[in-house]
């Protein structure tokens, strides 16, 4: 019984983005019409008493919430089968949450212009796209990847998932799948046909070379392939020497029915998809590093000065406490002043509250060898030099409220990349220099996303998915997943 309704889901299952469309029409016509009932059948929960409304004018109207709603979904390839379909949570709430305010700001303009016998409820509007929003969400994020996960715990996946080539950035996409997706399955890599034996990392099985396609497809039965090209030419076994080793992939794939992408490193200077396009018949994509749009930018600051004055005034008398508890512990310095890379790599000046002893800069030396590390980045686990009481800010994030006053300056964000030390960011090769892009923040969402993360290849990456995609609403959900990230912190990690 089990192993059938298991067999039935999975059927189903096949067809996720019309499951999840089909599940959207449901859930934004159930709130709309829960909301009429409630403004206008249990009136003592609104703000005001009105004259009752027939049912079917609202019914028309939430048809069109569903229209504009869904529509703009579908576009961001909410709806798609394939891989395109797979984002992070932060992108689908971002899709979501972005479709509705365009979805709910259409309604109001349609109903005002048409000028309507009675112009709809604005009660009505608001409530059915909070709690249609809501639901929708609560669908992205527990319920699918909760059946995707019992799929997989019984061996169905709806993608199974090989891969030419590997570089940081296949190895980066491989772990993401395996964190966001369960409803994929990934195989193992193929090399190019000029290598009998690829270097792969721990658990990733090498298949074989590309030439042998045609026994590793029958063997594994892989439906999507990816190839992984590298421009850095690091660790890259991926580059065809004859252009119909492509085609010749291309051809299969379509005879077969397999889904074929390439991932490329080059495009991680990408912005959105919006500047992917054609050029009198030719795919062309518009290569450009983050673009601060000025509305966004004016916003941001403004938060930022708003913040920044409430946090420092009102929080005055626990500065002070931790103030004193940093002096009378040693009887040294209460801040730690230290030059930082900002904006476009120019210095500035941050504070914190001191969390190590007084002399952790001379005990470096003998703790770490900085000229011989493979990265210009470190991080010492379970550090010597911080002291108890730094232990405690370090772990609450405490340490870090200083740097407002580096918000107020305009200085820094109060989110953005981690602002980095001059010796480091010396070091940077002009891919790393990109994070330099934006103001650096007292969080992020590297931050809180891998807190702690000592490999640089690994910060950059998180930067530069910040700066591809930096808006109001991702820096209200990274503020929000701070004080989450804050609470759950493991001491030693710190």
């Amino acid at each position: 019984m089990k192993d059938n309704f298991i067999a039935s889901v999975f059927d189903i299952w096949k067809k996720n983005g019309l499951v999840l469309l089909l599940l959207d029409i449901l859930i934004i016509l159930g709130a709309f019409m829960l909301s009429y009932y409630i403004r206008f059948y249990h009136q003592t929960l609104t703000i005001k008493t009105v004259p009752m409304v027939s049912a079917s004018f609202y019914l028309k109207a939430s048809l069109l919430l569903v229209l504009v709603w869904v529509y703009f979904i579908w576009k961001n390839n909410g709806y798609k089968n394939d891989m395109l379909n797979i984002s992070s949570p932060l992108l689908m709430i971002r899709a979501v949450v972005v479709s509705g305010i365009y979805a709910f700001t259409v309604l109001m303009v349609v109903s005002f212009m048409l000028r309507a016998p009675l112009l709809l409820s604005r009660q009505v509007c608001l409530m059915s796209s909070v709690i249609g929003g809501v639901a929708m969400l609560v669908a992205r994020l527990f319920f699918f990847p909760k059946i995707s996960s019992m799929l997989a715990e019984n061996g169905c996946y709806i993608r199974k998932m090989a891969m030419i080539g590997m570089n940081d950035v296949s190895h980066d996409l491989i772990n993401d799948i395996k964190a966001v997706d369960a409803s994929t399955q990934f195989l193992g890599l193929m090399g190019n046909n000029n290598c009998s034996q690829m270097p792969v990392g721990k658990d990733i099985p090498y298949l074989g070379a590309v030439c042998d396609i045609h026994r590793i497809h029958r063997a594994t039965e892989f439906n999507v392939l990816i190839i992984a090209d590298s421009e850095n030419g690091k660790n890259n076994n991926t580059l065809f020497t004859d252009k119909n080793e492509l085609i010749d992939i291309i051809n299969y794939c379509e005879l077969k029915n397999i889904s074929l992408y390439v991932l490329s490193d080059s495009y991680s200077v990408l912005i959105t998809q919006d500047e992917v396009g054609s050029f009198a018949g030719h795919p062309i994509a518009c290569l450009r590093d983050a673009v601060l749009h000025p509305g966004y930018a004016v916003v941001k600051r403004l938060i930022d000065t708003i913040v920044a004055t409430i946090g420092v005034f009102l929080g005055m008398p626990l500065w002070i406490g931790i103030a004193l508890i940093i002096w009378i512990a040693d009887r040294g310095p209460v801040f730690y002043t230290q030059i930082r890379s900002g904006y476009n790599g120019k210095p500035f000046k941050m504070y914190k509250f001191r969390s190590m002893v007084v002399d952790a800069e001379e005990r470096l030396k003998s703790l770490i060898d900085v000229d011989n590390l493979d990265e210009p980045v470190f991080k010492i686990k379970n550090d010597p030099r911080v002291t108890h009481i730094g232990k405690f800010l370090r772990r609450t994030s405490l340490d870090e409220i200083p740097q407002l006053i580096n918000v107020l300056k305009g200085e820094m964000s109060l989110v953005g990349p981690r602002p980095e030390e001059l010796s480091i960011v010396e070091k940077y090769d002009a891919y790393q220099r990109r994070r330099l892009k934006a103001k650096p923040g007292i969080t992020g969402y590297q931050q809180v996303m891998n807190r702690g993360e000592a490999l640089l290849s690994k910060r950059i990456r998180y930067d530069l998915i910040y700066l591809k995609n930096q808006s109001l609403l991702m820096d209200l959900y990274i503020l929000g997943i701070t004080v989450f990230v804050v609470l759950s912190w493991d001491d030693e990690n710190i």
